[in-house]
């Protein structure tokens, strides 16, 4: 700043920017006047400097302000020149080779022309006027805009039909909860036995719902942050109006896609909680309709879980069983095995190695994500070669399931089974002196069902199978530890 006693009120010496006397005066290309400090610092910021000027030329590679840039607007031989929002790297706009303005792009090459680039060593290329490079660019970017609104949209919406569904699930499991304390007020010694157990199977089941609706609104969180992030970098290359600033920047700026899911099939299980007309059946039938929703003795019945082990000798040719004995699959080739008595021939059978014949035994067998299998107890004295009816009379106590929702009971004749929800691991229990073999959803702690009333003779084994129909394609069974609470040297089956 100037001394007070040097001020001068002659405008023609003062700077405009601080109003006082120059110090170190410099000139800009339009001809204005300042002090190298003040023109220095608002260059800085840039928004002064666009102030001062109008245009800038491209022909005359310099910028004007208002004032002077009326020349460009006045004389014939000016107005020719092309005029451009102000800038201030012209330089960065002319050719290096041959002096001239960029006014081209070679889309081949991916690089900015002048007219002799143009003529000399992009004739046989495909090039275009920066407008219309910059026109084309600008519809496809406001086309990505357009689709990432719509993604972040659609995932949003998404995420709140999510976070709606988890409060109807919420109530549903509250009314399941208050409904079921209603009912068995009326039925109190059997009914209080199976309170604990029902209610704990409901908020897991809750809690399981839950966590798999945070797991998508979590996921889709991220994607919607993902898709932001684009979108906020989309927005960034467009800010600017001039076209060569948005090519160059074009050019160098690379939006990667977000990883993201195809949600159309998205659907969260809301109808987990359905119990209250099972509930009503319970006040005429108590006992039987309380183990369809939660046996209060399914706890009790697992202490017998017993240690069980595929049997090779038993095997269909194309089943294989591991060398631990404790996971089968079914092959795509038979393997060289003897014709032995014991072996199943023609349908893909296996039995357990351990038979059982006094007292009680129980095990386990994962069936989740299988679209067909069946299972049970067989008697010893069992037909293995010929054609194989699934009866009670002819010594098989067995389940099927077809077609991912049809659970038959292979009473002879069948009985269809209600699937309140399909089962992913099933329990059976055997008591051998009652006569009775039992299945349990053991997720529900529910009874699928019952074989009663039977006379067992011989001994009995627990029987598999992936059925004929998945003979091509990979099924496995496997065993592995039952419960901590249950015996260390108990084990469960595991389709």
């Amino acid at each position: 700043m100037a001394s007070a006693t040097s001020l001068v009120t002659d405008d023609n010496f003062s700077c405009s920017i601080c109003l006082d006397v120059f110090t170190k005066p410099v000139s800009i290309p339009c001809g204005h006047t300042f002090c190298q400090d003040c023109i220095t610092k608002h260059w800085e910021t840039v928004s002064l400097f666009e102030s001062l000027v109008g245009k800038s030329c491209l022909v005359c590679f310099m910028s004007f302000c208002k004032t002077h840039l009326q020349p460009h607007q006045t004389l014939p031989n000016l107005q020719r020149h092309k005029l451009i929002q102000p800038v201030n790297d012209l330089q960065n706009r002319l050719c290096k080779t041959h002096g001239e303005p960029f006014e081209f792009f070679c889309r081949g090459d991916q690089m900015f022309l002048c007219l002799s680039c143009k003529v000399k060593d992009h004739r046989t290329h495909t090039v275009v006027t920066l407008e219309e490079e910059a026109k084309i660019r600008k519809t496809k970017l406001g086309k990505d805009k357009e689709s990432t609104d719509q993604l972040i949209e659609t995932r949003q919406q998404m995420s709140l039909d999510i976070r709606s569904s988890l409060d109807g699930v919420r109530k549903n499991a509250e009314q399941a909860l208050s409904y079921k304390n209603h009912v068995m007020a009326a039925v109190v010694d059997y009914i209080q036995r199976s309170q604990i157990e029902l209610t704990e199977v409901i908020n897991t089941k809750l809690q399981q719902i839950e966590k798999e609706g945070i797991n998508f609104t979590t996921e889709l969180d991220a994607e919607i942050l993902q898709i932001k992030e684009k979108k906020e970098q989309l927005d960034k290359t467009s800010l600017t109006d001039d076209d060569f600033t948005f090519l160059e920047n074009a050019l160098s700026f690379t939006v990667s896609s977000p990883q993201v899911k195809n949600w159309a099939d998205l659907k969260l299980n809301t109808a987990e909680f359905a119990i209250q007309d099972a509930m009503d059946e319970l006040q005429r039938s108590v006992k039987s309709k309380i183990n369809t929703l939660c046996d209060p003795t399914f706890r009790e019945k697992q202490r017998y879980a017993v240690d069980v082990t595929f049997d090779p000798d038993t095997a269909h040719p194309l089943l294989n069983i591991s060398a631990d004995g404790k996971q089968v699959a079914t092959g795509y080739q038979k393997r060289n095995a003897d014709n032995k008595p014991e072996r199943f021939q023609k349908v893909l059978n296996v039995l357990a190695k351990e038979g059982f014949s006094s007292g009680k035994f129980y095990y386990e067998v994962q069936v989740k994500g299988k679209p067909q299998w069946d299972l049970g107890v067989v008697s010893e004295s069992i037909n293995r070669k010929g054609d194989i009816r699934l009866s009670p009379k002819n010594g098989y106590w067995t389940i099927w399931f077809r077609n991912g929702n049809e659970l038959t009971a292979n009473a002879g004749p069948a009985v269809n089974l209600p699937v309140r929800q399909i089962p992913e691991k099933v329990g059976v229990f055997v008591d051998y002196e009652e006569g009775q073999v039992s299945f349990y959803d053991v997720d529900a702690r529910a009874i699928i069902f019952s074989f009663t009333g039977n006379s067992f003779t011989t001994k009995l084994f627990p029987f598999f199978s992936p059925s004929n129909d998945t003979a091509v394609t990979f099924c496995s069974f496997s065993l592995s530890i039952l419960l901590p609470q249950m015996a260390s040297d108990s084990t469960s089956l595991y389709f």
